[in-house]
């Protein structure tokens, strides 16, 4: 296991052939996506359960992800530490934005972490083994802790509010796990090179997203422009603004500033 074992991943998996588990590789895991399960109480191991027990739900409903995490369990049902990873179908196609910010879909290109919460569940216990786990997806897979994980809601704000809704209930916020995972890879043992190998630094780019360029570096700076994706820019400095999805490095172009998550090397 990577990292500093202090948890044990135990895989329950879903069905091979499933709905559930089709058994396509991942071809390279570029991303995790953050989420909660949406069902106060549940276990992780009675979604588990549930997956094998109702492993082919009509087309329109299916959904899995590869670990759920609770006070006393990190559940495996998808492989994806404790084997070569397969694709699981836990973000809607449909949506854009995964594949802007990160080229691919997040259902051929990205882990999901599903948070256990409410009920009987001890919050402080099971949001140790979710920032845990998160960490260690970095480091087994080579992401950077500071920029490599988003969350559903962001990917769909028009049908998710999760990891959000969940870590809300148990007293946190889906803010405070993307500033706690970076914390918790370091000081676990993760390469340290790792953290913010993603940062934007000056020179020639495009957009990945449609950007708008501002006054400020904050979305509430006035609107000078927008910028389509595919658009050439080129960044001269890389300021400190707010964070969006943790991330709070702005460029300066010339003109006005823009959201460094939103550039991608030419």
């Amino acid at each position: 296991m990577p990292l500093d074992d202090k948890f044990t991943v135990t895989a329950k998996y879903a069905i091979l052939g499933s709905r559930r588990r089709s058994g396509r590789p991942i071809p390279r895991v570029r991303f995790l996506v953050a989420h909660d399960t949406g069902n106060a109480g549940a276990s992780a191991d009675a979604h588990a359960r549930n997956y094998r027990n109702n492993p082919n739900p009509p087309p329109g409903q299916v959904s899995s992800a590869h670990l759920f995490v609770d006070d006393e369990a990190i559940v495996e049902t998808v492989p994806a530490l404790t084997a070569a990873p397969e694709q699981a179908f836990h973000v809607r196609d449909s949506r854009p934005l995964d594949n802007q910010l990160y080229g691919v879909d997040a259902n051929v290109g990205a882990i999901g972490v599903e948070y256990c919460f409410g009920g009987s569940i001890d919050a402080a216990a099971a949001y140790e083994r979710y920032v845990w786990v998160l960490a260690a997806l970095c480091d087994e897979f080579g992401l950077d802790p500071s920029r490599d994980i988003v969350s559903h809601q962001l990917l769909d704000p028009d049908r998710r509010t999760d990891p959000d809704d969940g870590l809300g209930r148990s007293g946190r916020s889906y803010a405070r796990l993307l500033v706690d995972v970076p914390r918790v890879f370091r000081d676990s043992g993760g390469t340290a090179g790792q953290i913010g190998a993603g940062r934007i630094v000056p020179g020639a780019y495009k957009t990945s997203v449609s950007l708008i360029l501002r006054s400020t570096p904050a979305r509430s700076g006035d609107r000078l422009d927008v910028l389509p994706p595919g658009t050439d820019v080129t960044v001269t400095t890389i300021v400190e603004g707010e964070a969006v999805n943790g991330n709070p490095d702005w460029c300066e172009l010339p003109g006005g500033f823009v959201w460094s998550g939103g550039l991608r090397a030419p």
